[in-house]
């Protein structure tokens, strides 16, 4: 996100905000970064709106993410974690593709560094 953000011109933390603002999301269709890029470069050229491309990459990456999640869903409330979750667009585009409340944790950017330093704890290294 923060390599398509620098294309688009703004920062990671306003890609959020921006997308919500779609009128017309893209297709994003490209699993690999490098790819993906390439195609949002095209889209500029095109001079396609940014808040499209932006609110287009978050569904693309929460279609990707639900793909995996579906294998190992077990039903109930769904929470997201780690730095991700703070940014609204994602959120949105979860909630829209699993058609149902999308929980944020508190502080989730630590959710990733807290569970390494219990494991590292239950396994004697810290």
């Amino acid at each position: 996100m923060e390599v398509i953000a620098q294309i688009l011109e703004t920062t990671i933390d306003q890609a959020g905000a921006l997308s919500l603002e779609s009128t017309a999301p893209c297709d994003i269709n490209s699993t690999c970064v490098v790819f993906a890029q390439s195609e949002v470069i095209s889209l500029v050229a095109r001079k396609v709106d940014r808040r499209d491309i932006l609110a287009g990459m978050h569904l693309s990456m929460a279609k990707r993410i639900i793909k995996m999640m579906k294998k190992s869903e077990k039903g109930g409330d769904i929470l997201m974690t780690g730095g991700g979750a703070l940014n609204t667009g994602i959120h949105r585009a979860f909630e829209e593709e699993m058609m149902k409340d999308v929980y944020v944790a508190k502080y989730p950017q630590f959710n990733g560094a807290v569970g390494a330093a219990l494991i590292a704890s239950e396994r004697g290294g810290v």
